[in-house]
């Protein structure tokens, strides 16, 4: 590996753990793995096997191969059944296999960026194979201390040995040792398309707000809708917009109808990313008071069109959205965050959208994060990064 030069594109296989298959989008969360995907493709020969694993029994393996904007994808879902020795050797044979194809396919890699829980069968390959890997830390699971002894176990044999673990949190290296895990890490920002979302100066804003998840306990919709309903008397025209899909939408929409008055909120399910960004030109504010992220992609999206946010100091949220670029609120606070909807529907929230969204798209924008992607690659796999190379902003 020491001679390839510096300024030659790399081979990368990028091994996720999410990605966002080409049908039923809403059902499966990864688009942030994607969008580091396109960044790199940027500055290097870009390939993905995307192996998933399912746990509701033993249906036929699913696989597809696409191009995804230029990309390759091997996309690969594996039903395993509940943990045995069997299923472990299954899901083994299944992974070689498909490794196979991919390195037929494609040939060796110049380094493995494998993400979270496939590192696990990522770090091996990339031993066996003599070339470097580098993982990609998303999981909430870390911050939240919610890994089971078995995972524990496991990251604790394959993160020490990943030449850098890229990690969407800053403080993800104390979640790690939090579980006697060391390595090697450095801060990842995730990154956006500004093709997709940009600002649109002198676009009127609708009397609205908007809320994009997957409905988990994390992103507190309960928290969302109760103040929505605290904050209508003074705002009785505005509308609630919720965005995406989850085991916990249900449960929401019956809350919003008991809570509040009909007309007054829309469940829009998944939208695409150009559908997203065009609600996000158009509503007077973004809520997003979490308990829970490492990062919040949807806040850096939300920025960069100009919305007006309000969110929590919770995880790695400071370090997307900095002070004086959001209204902050603590965890659970539905009086702070009614009154924080209403100084966005007024438009007395005093933020500077415009400014606010140049910065975003300097820090974070797929250009940007597409350096940064290939100084970390580079440094992995000939132990340094490009002279003068891109380093991430400070928060």
């Amino acid at each position: 590996m020491a001679s390839i030069r510096s300024d030659r594109r790399l081979k990368i296989l990028f091994v996720p753990y999410w990605y966002p298959p080409r049908e039923n989008q809403n059902s499966v969360s990864g688009a942030f793995v994607r969008e580091h995907v396109m960044a790199s493709a940027l500055t290097d020969d870009v390939r993905v096997l995307a192996f998933r694993m399912e746990e509701d029994g033993y249906s036929p393996t699913a696989r597809s191969f696409y191009v995804d904007e230029g990309i390759e994808v091997l996309d690969v879902t594996v039903h395993s059944g509940k943990r045995s020795v069997f299923r472990s050797a299954r899901l083994g044979a299944l992974w070689i296999r498909y490794l196979a194809e991919a390195l037929i396919r494609w040939g060796r890699p110049d380094l493995i960026h494998s993400q979270d829980m496939s590192s696990f069968f990522a770090a091996r390959t990339a031993g066996i194979l003599g070339v470097p890997h580098v993982v990609s830390q998303h999981w909430t699971g870390f911050m939240r201390r919610a890994l089971t002894p078995r995972l524990t176990e496991l990251f604790r044999r394959t993160l020490p040995g990943a030449k850098l673990v890229l990690c969407s949190n800053r403080d993800a290296e104390d979640d790690l040792l939090a579980y006697g895990i060391r390595a090697e890490t450095t801060w990842l920002p995730n990154s956006y398309d500004p093709a997709v979302f940009y600002r649109e100066p002198g676009v009127h804003r609708e009397e609205s707000l908007l809320h994009v998840s997957g409905f988990s306990d994390q992103k507190r919709v309960p928290d969302i809708l109760t103040a929505f309903r605290d904050a209508l008397p003074k705002r009785p025209g505005a509308v609630l917009h919720l965005a995406g899909d989850g085991e916990g939408r249900d449960g929401m929409e019956k809350m919003a109808c008991d809570l509040l008055p009909e007309g007054s909120f829309v469940f829009h399910g998944f939208l695409s990313k150009s559908e997203l960004a065009d609600l996000m030109r158009k509503t007077s504010g973004f809520v997003f008071p979490s308990s829970a992220e490492t990062f919040g992609c949807v806040l850096m999206e939300a920025m960069a069109c100009g919305c007006p946010v309000l969110t929590t100091r919770a995880g790695g949220i400071p370090a997307v959205v900095r002070e004086g670029e959001g209204l902050f609120v603590q965890v659970g606070d539905t009086a702070a965050i009614a009154d924080g909807m209403i100084r966005m529907l007024d438009g007395s929230h005093g933020l500077d959208t415009d400014e606010i969204a140049r910065g975003v798209e300097d820090r974070f924008s797929r250009p940007v994060i597409a350096g940064i992607l290939h100084a970390h690659h580079l440094r992995a796999v000939i132990g340094e990064s490009p002279a003068g190379g891109p380093e991430p902003s400070e928060p």
